[in-house]
């Protein structure tokens, strides 16, 4: 939540705003008997309400991004992360060495090629992938032609070998437009569907997580006045603040 600060200057999350983020799923969360059980319902609920509290503070281009940082930081604080591979996803192949060996088909893309000796070098489930691409170019290419290729089995029974974040690797190298898809399906096999379907505004549920001390700021964008005119009650944003003006 604090990472968001990055992306804008809006997006100012208090400590102490966090407590009372904290302490409201602490409360809301499923009692049980067993310590074990309940503290696994008070880490989903505090998940799902610090998801939720987010959203409703951010705009919507941003949403999918903090899905996935949420999921990223989570993933590598139980240790499932690899960070040379999170590197790989992010970045590409930074080399300023271009491959000598040219692609096998024209259908790949030179950013993509140049990727793929990165990935195929580094990240050892995909070290074959380049000689099984070569050996299988057309179903490669059958694959590479659909229109959500991420939605379909990668050929060579890559599926089977590889992590949700390896196969976003694999697609990157072939087909960058579908890299947005591909992390919605990577969120909800990591998280759940609920982690991508930010929740839809209620005054109800904004006043229920406010308190005395924790002022609700409506930011409207410009010209979003005759919008509120013809549809007055209909919200467009809000944001809890904590210690700001």
């Amino acid at each position: 939540m604090a990472s968001l600060s990055t992306l804008s200057n809006m997006y100012e999350l208090s400590l102490a705003l966090y407590m009372v983020v904290f302490l409201v799923a602490l409360e809301r969360a499923e009692p049980d008997s067993l310590v074990e059980n309940r503290l696994e319902n008070i880490i989903n609920t505090l998940t799902q309400s610090c998801y939720n509290y987010t959203c409703r503070g951010i705009f919507e281009t941003h949403k999918l991004m903090f899905s996935l940082q949420m999921t990223l930081r989570i993933m590598d604080g139980e240790g499932n992360l690899d960070m040379n591979q999170l590197d790989i996803f992010l970045k590409g192949n930074l080399s300023l060495e271009k491959c000598k060996e040219k692609q096998p088909a024209d259908w790949i893309s030179d950013a993509g090629w140049h990727d793929m000796q990165r990935l195929t070098a580094e990240v050892p489930s995909c070290g074959a992938l380049i000689p099984d691409l070569k050996s299988d170019i057309n179903k490669w290419k059958d694959w590479y032609d659909m229109d959500a290729p991420e939605s379909h089995p990668i050929p060579g029974g890559y599926d089977d070998k590889l992590s949700p974040l390896e196969r976003m690797l694999v697609l990157r190298c072939f087909r960058v437009d579908r890299i947005v898809p591909s992390i919605i399906k990577f969120v909800m096999k990591e998280m759940g569907a609920e982690y991508v379907a930010p929740p839809v505004l209620d005054f109800m549920l904004i006043f229920k997580d406010s308190t005395p001390l924790v002022p609700v700021v409506f930011v409207l964008s410009p010209g979003i006045g005759r919008c509120l005119q013809s549809q007055p009650h209909r919200p467009v944003a809000s944001k809890n603040t904590h210690g700001h003006p």
